[in-house]
């Protein structure tokens, strides 16, 4: 349950952070960079990081939690692997820091929608099972095969939680807030990102989510 979880790390970093971090880095070479982490997740392997190199990349990432090499995806285009996973992991984020205020939403939107909309094998499940199911993916657990269903998954559950919240589907609005950026800052946040996600199912689905 989402309620056992180990305790996280403090926050993830801030964009000021990130841009201290990334900023310096050629375009091409911190693209390469996010890709590379993004496919190691899933482990697949290519010519930067091999089988040994994932492997302790999930070492790390057991010890330290996804938020240690999160920020590489932070600039990443929408419909690309990197891109969704970034996505992925700040609806995450918020979703576990926040637990009580998005499951409120999320039966909220539930009773907005009906039931009979959202009863599919993408969104039937509770917010629970979805949270413990991108868990195994940042754990590094799943592979390429699960990333349509579980981004569709995703998806659908951020168009309940949007149904619940308001009409403006808004997601981040304090700019201090640690999850403040430019995907969750944005106006209709929640279902902008959640068209997103379901674009970049459709890609994975036909193999083309780079």
């Amino acid at each position: 349950m989402v309620e056992n979880r180990r305790p996280r790390r403090p926050a993830i970093l801030t964009p000021a952070q990130t841009e201290s971090l990334v900023g310096d880095i050629d375009p091409a070479q911190e693209s390469a960079l996010a890709h590379a982490c993004a496919w190691a997740i899933l482990n697949v392997s290519d010519s930067t990081f091999g089988a040994e190199v994932i492997q302790r990349l999930h070492e790390v990432i057991a010890t330290e939690g996804v938020d240690i090499i999160a920020h590489i995806w932070a600039r990443s285009p929408e419909f690309t692997l990197p891109g969704a996973l970034w996505r992925s992991y700040l609806f995450h984020e918020w979703c576990v820091r926040d637990l009580h205020v998005v499951t409120r939403l999320y039966e909220l939107g539930l009773q907005e929608y009906g039931l009979g909309k959202y009863e599919t094998r993408h969104s039937a499940g509770s917010l629970n099972a979805l949270l413990n199911e991108l868990e195994h993916l940042f754990a590094g657990q799943l592979t390429d095969d699960d990333l349509e269903n579980l981004l569709l998954w995703t998806s659908s559950v951020m168009r309940i939680i949007a149904a619940g919240n308001n009409p403006e589907g808004s997601w981040i609005e304090d700019i201090t807030d640690p999850l403040a950026y430019p995907v969750t800052l944005r106006s209709h946040a929640l279902v902008r990102t959640a068209e997103e996600l379901e674009r970049s199912a459709q890609e994975a689905a036909h193999g083309r989510l780079e």
